[in-house]
């Protein structure tokens, strides 16, 4: 498997800047990228720019000089309604013109209503936005979440429910990502709900917690059991990417679920330098490594 990293270490730095946050970027040891839009759900986000097909047409370009390769992204997230509906088709099409496969949407949150309700719902969520995918050769992935997350909303934590979605839509560009910091906060053990998961994973974010909320940690220094992820991964002969999605490994000013608390006299701090964190992305490529090296899984 080859190591991916997502471009939210970055963006933070270069809002609505998507060059000069893949310069960064292209800095570190990781080739393949994972696109987050996931802060773009704004009306004067760099996606509605008008010269938008122009943008991104110079970030692959510039991707494609400094071997960087988009292999998957996140769609925007959000309070729903008409600026999320537009900023994921936007996002889409933006997949195709990068070439990215497969792109994580969450399904919105319905309250805590039936299973079959919220099956039903979410799909006249997705079909919104499956034609745009047909157009441009994009697969759609279902993400599991967490209670912490959702409370007691009804929404999708474990693979029995994932697959009956997919199942129920029915739609060859309908898929599953696996978030191993989620499974560590399911009941089921990771490795039962991703062998579960099988052909229907096309995914996975890499993250670790604590066990008590979706923290975004560095693997390894926290409680989910790696060993169990990847033994279900080698076991299923998983052959999509090991994606990571540990953005808190060094935390920026605003970064949920931890903010760090204000201080208006001096802000050197705020935010972790940008050579700091080019630095951490290194670090957690070598975790990477380490972590698939001793199961042979691990690809240059």
């Amino acid at each position: 498997m080859k190591l991916v990293n997502t471009t939210e270490y970055f963006t933070n730095y270069f809002k609505d800047d998507p060059q000069s946050a893949l310069d960064a970027f292209s800095k570190t040891k990781f080739k393949c990228a994972d696109y987050s839009f996931y802060k773009d759900a704004r009306e004067k986000s760099v996606i509605f720019a008008d010269d938008w097909k122009k943008i991104f047409a110079s970030v692959r370009e510039r991707a494609e000089e400094r071997g960087i390769k988009f292999v998957q992204a996140h769609a925007p997230g959000g309070p729903s309604g008409e600026l999320l509906e537009k900023a994921t088709v936007r996002s889409i099409e933006i997949c195709g013109l990068l070439g990215i496969p497969n792109t994580v949407i969450h399904s919105e949150i319905y309250g805590d209503v039936s299973m079959e309700k919220y099956f039903e719902k979410s799909r006249a969520f997705y079909e919104k936005f499956l034609p745009y995918a047909e157009r441009y050769g994009v697969n759609l992935l279902v993400e599991n979440s967490c209670r912490p997350n959702v409370g007691s909303n009804t929404y999708f934590i474990n693979a029995e429910e994932m697959n009956s979605f997919i199942s129920y839509v029915s739609h060859p560009l309908l898929g599953a990502v696996w978030d191993a910091g989620h499974g560590n906060l399911a009941d089921k053990s990771q490795y039962e709900n991703i062998t579960a998961l099988g052909k229907n994973l096309k995914a996975v974010h890499i993250q670790d917690n604590l066990g008590m909320q979706d923290d975004h940690m560095l693997p390894l220094t926290g409680t989910v059991n790696f060993d169990e992820v990847i033994c279900a991964l080698r076991d299923i002969r998983y052959d999509g990417y090991f994606t990571f999605e540990a953005s808190n490994f060094l935390l920026d000013s605003e970064r949920w679920p931890n903010c760090r608390k204000p201080f208006e006299n001096s802000k050197y701090l705020e935010n972790p330098p940008l050579g700091l964190n080019i630095l951490a992305a290194d670090f957690l490529w070598e975790t990477g490594r380490a972590m698939l090296t001793p199961y042979g899984l691990f690809e240059e």
